[in-house]
């Protein structure tokens, strides 16, 4: 929290922040499953993975990108890069 301000969320769609909230609620507890499903495949204690994703340690952004007319040489979106998150 100290590392990220609060969402901003559109007033311009309603129900958008509710519909949200809930899609990142279930997206939580699926990779939560799948923890557990890696951690039984490699013969480990099912909650092995738990505390890396303890209290929401997790991100989930909402990105659009328009099309662009022309590929340019400038890096105007985000460029090559590696997820660092447990999933």
């Amino acid at each position: 929290r100290a590392h990220m301000g609060d969402n901003v969320w559109p007033d311009e769609v309603p129900g958008f922040k509710e519909t949200f909230q809930r899609l990142y609620a279930e997206f939580d507890q699926a990779g939560l499953k799948i923890l557990r499903a890696v951690a039984r495949f490699l013969g480990i204690d099912e909650d092995y993975f738990t505390d890396t994703v303890r209290d929401g340690n997790s991100v989930m952004r909402l990105l659009h990108y328009p099309p662009q007319p022309e590929p340019t040489g400038e890096h105007i979106r985000a460029g090559a890069h590696e997820d660092i998150n447990t999933i």
